[in-house]
């Protein structure tokens, strides 16, 4: 019997079969959504770590994947809570 299979067989634990369910939904909608963001104004952007061809590699890789640029240095939920919380809100949308 793989993991996986074993992942939809109850256990005796209820909780652990609560935590088993929650993780198949939060696995399966990551496998459905995908919004990758970035920023021009990240320090980081243009370097061999993060070079902006890399999110555009990331949306290539997963059908309905969304590229968005955020105005922030670095971390845009703080910077820019109100346009993240808006992409975010919109993406989830449709």
């Amino acid at each position: 019997m793989t993991v996986f299979s074993r992942a939809f067989i109850p256990t005796a634990n209820r909780r652990l079969n609560e935590l088993i369910g929650f993780l198949v939904l939060v696995f399966a909608t990551l496998l459905v959504l995908a919004l990758v963001s970035y920023s021009p104004l990240d320090p980081s952007l243009n370097t061999a770590a993060t070079p902006p061809a890399a999110g555009e590699a990331i949306v290539k890789q997963i059908k309905g994947a969304k590229l968005v640029a955020l105005d922030a240095a670095h971390i845009s939920n703080i910077e820019q809570p109100q346009l993240y919380t808006e992409t975010v809100v919109n993406f989830l949308r449709g």
